[in-house]
């Protein structure tokens, strides 16, 4: 063998011991903790809460007994009440921001049965005026008077249809389940729900409570 395999070899013999002995501390951390009195064998379950804030109360002490599903901790839940009541009232204008839209919608249409009659009427008025005009019993000024009268309703009856148009989509759903505004607005309040939940930390298994250096 030459010194350069040699050399080689000695470089990966090396590599290899670094990596076990990491790969060993990173296991022994986790399954033998150290204390400044002795080392114990037995497994740890890191416990952290789902949601960063201010610890209000600790429920567990150095190595007190814990029974699965016991509170070991809460965080202080305000800043979460907070945003849950943020978000129930969000959800809330939304409800009556539709509620507006359904008034509107009902006051709309019932303008456009007005036009559309207003505009049938306009209508009937102008044929009459234009067989009238072939007998040269009314005059040209006359009849483009009625025609813009009826031509001005029949505007009317198209501009509230879009209006009534636009209306519908601004209110979306009426089932609120397939409602996106509200879906939306009903998604962050279970997500501000959840949040609040995870302010409160249980034990996921038995065993002994401890608090590890920070």
């Amino acid at each position: 063998m030459t010194p350069e395999q040699k050399f080689a070899r000695w470089v990966r013999v090396s590599i290899a011991s670094f990596l076990l002995m990491f790969v060993y501390f990173i296991v022994a951390d986790i399954w033998i903790p150290l204390t400044p009195d002795a080392t114990v064998m037995r497994v740890v379950t890191p416990v952290s809460a789902r949601v960063s804030g201010y610890v209000a109360a600790v429920h567990v002490h150095n190595n007190s007994q814990v029974k699965k599903g016991d509170l070991l901790f809460e965080l202080d839940p305000t800043p979460f009440r907070n945003k849950v009541e943020a978000a129930e009232i969000a959800l809330q204008q939304a409800r009556l921001a539709n509620e507006q839209l359904d008034a509107q919608i009902v006051a709309a249409q019932a303008s456009l049965k007005t036009a559309e009659l207003t505009a049938r009427n306009d209508k009937v008025t102008f044929d009459r005026y234009q067989k009238l005009s072939t007998l040269q019993n009314v005059s040209r000024a006359d009849l483009d008077k009625v025609r813009t009268t009826w031509q001005s309703s029949e505007q009317s009856v198209a501009n509230l249809t879009a209006s009534i148009h636009q209306l519908r989509i601004e209110r979306g759903e009426r089932d609120e389940k397939r409602n996106v505004t509200l879906q939306k607005y009903r998604n962050a309040l279970d997500e501000a729900e959840l949040n609040l939940g995870w302010t409160k930390i249980y034990a996921e298994a038995d065993g002994h409570g401890q608090q590890r250096p920070a």
